[in-house]
């Protein structure tokens, strides 16, 4: 039902100038409804601000600044209303939001949105229905501690859709209990191994942003060995590079056997092939620098 940190994005902020209309101005109650309003220039902008105020509600950190100014001119007043909202994105899509009224008034759009209560509860807890697959594996210790590292961004996930469920419907004392012995248990696990990059001839931003990703400092030791080849194409005056890295983690004994293997390719463009190899090596980082079970990707 949910999608992972999609939808809105990491700072949600609206801040527009408008006259609110008469219906606008009154305390909007829905039984059963999480409502948001917005005003903008655009009905686009107006669902923004509407969908933004109703994020606000589910969200555990968050800033809202809100200013109205009336001005009068004789028998007639007129009103500007400010609103800025800053908050950390959900972990979660806003999927059933519906357009419970709009007004237009000269270049100005109001919209009132909302989203069943029920429905948002029910999809919340069935997110969470599911965490005994976020549990450590019977398995080697290499193999928790690969676990671990890909699931870490997923638990995280669950503990804030967590905090969004019990604003909602109150404290969840089972999740609670099973999300803490999951964190416990990834602990442990991460805990277990430090990880070595074997590879000296890979640029150095690249390697930062792996290492990142790779904080332990455990007994045992396994080795991360990146390799990036390049392929090169060009038209006219454009240069075109495709940088493939491969990521393997290995036992750092003998037989050095293969743990997991991550596949990323990144392309781009440029006047000459420094610039577009530079460019390549950017997208690289920034896949890099995402969870690590979104390594698998192209760019």
């Amino acid at each position: 039902m949910f999608k992972w940190l999609a939808g809105l994005p990491l700072l949600l902020v609206t801040n527009f100038a408008f006259a609110w209309p008469e219906w606008d101005m009154q305390k909007q109650e829905f039984d059963g409804y999480i409502v948001g309003q917005g005003v903008a220039d655009s009905r686009v902008n107006a669902h923004k601000a509407a969908l933004a105020e109703i994020a606000s509600q589910l969200s555990i950190n968050i800033n809202v600044s809100q200013t109205l100014k009336i001005s009068k001119s004789g028998s007639t007043s007129d009103s500007e209303f400010k609103q800025k909202i800053q908050t950390t994105s959900l972990p979660f899509d806003l999927v059933g939001v519906e357009e419970i009224k709009t007004s237009s008034k000269g270049q100005q759009t109001a919209m009132l949105l909302g989203i069943k209560k029920e429905h948002l509860i029910g999809s919340l807890y069935g997110e969470l229905s599911g965490l005994n697959r976020l549990a450590i594996p019977d398995a080697s210790v290499e193999q928790q501690f690969i676990h671990a590292l890909e699931h870490e961004q997923e638990l995280h996930r669950s503990t804030q859709i967590l905090q969004v469920l019990e604003a909602l419907d109150g404290k969840q004392l089972k999740f609670r209990s099973e999300l803490k012995k999951l964190k416990q248990h990834h602990q442990q696990a991460l805990k277990q191994i430090s990880c070595q990059i074997i590879n000296n001839s890979i640029p150095k931003n690249v390697v930062a942003a792996i290492d990142n990703r790779l904080k332990c400092n455990g007994a045992k030791v396994i080795w991360v060995q990146p390799q990036l080849n390049w392929r090169y194409s060009d038209s006219g005056h454009i240069k075109y590079v495709e940088a493939s890295l491969h990521i393997k983690f290995t036992h750092s004994i003998h037989p050095f056997n293969t743990l997991k293997e991550y596949n990323i390719v990144a392309t781009s463009s440029g006047r000459s092939m420094e610039t577009a190899k530079d460019e390549a090596i950017n997208r690289l980082v920034i896949i890099l620098n995402r969870p690590i079970r979104q390594w698998n990707s192209e760019q």
